[in-house]
């Protein structure tokens, strides 16, 4: 359903729950519900992870909402040149952030990304103090994306709210 203010489709609670977490799953078999709990909104220009198997196109490929209509989104997907191809239910869809100017969407400002990204330098055998190279971290953001389709994290622990990703992609 359209946010009134900003007209962004938000990925209602079940749907955006289903994907992140056992207690998530237990908490929906037991009836209780996820009201309250601040979900991260779907808008025009963010990027997109697509969660549905054996469809169009494939489980994890990366994307670009173009526009929104009447909950249903229009996404150019990653490698896709020209118009995007059809309309997409916002819950076959995982929000995955916001990309800075340079083109990366995970903020090394978050504890959380930090933490993962100095794992991710020792397990490479990148020196801490030196700065990574562009494929590094094109790389270290894929490796984000596949934790995230598979549950590890939750959006709002990686991006926080859409604001706040705006003002820290900066």
């Amino acid at each position: 359903m359209p946010d009134e203010k900003s007209g962004a489709v938000g990925l209602p609670a079940f749907a955006a729950d289903r994907l992140w977490t056992a207690k998530g799953a237990a908490n929906r078999r037991a009836g209780r519900s996820d009201i309250g709990r601040a979900a991260v909104k779907i808008t025009e220009g963010c990027c997109v992870l697509q969660t549905l198997d054996g469809g169009f196109p494939a489980r994890g490929t990366l994307g670009r909402v173009i526009e929104l209509h009447d909950n249903r989104c229009f996404v150019r997907w990653q490698g896709q040149q020209g118009r995007p191809i059809g309309a997409v239910s916002p819950h076959q869809l995982l929000y995955a952030g916001v990309p800075n100017r340079y083109g990366f969407r995970y903020s090394l400002r978050v504890e959380l990304v930090r933490e993962s990204f100095e794992r991710y330098k020792r397990r490479i055998g990148c020196p801490q103090h030196f700065p990574p190279s562009d494929q590094q971290r094109r790389n270290f953001e894929r490796e984000m994306d596949a934790l995230l389709l598979k549950g590890r994290y939750q959006p709002e622990e990686l991006f926080g709210s859409n604001e706040q990703a705006r003002i820290s992609n900066r």
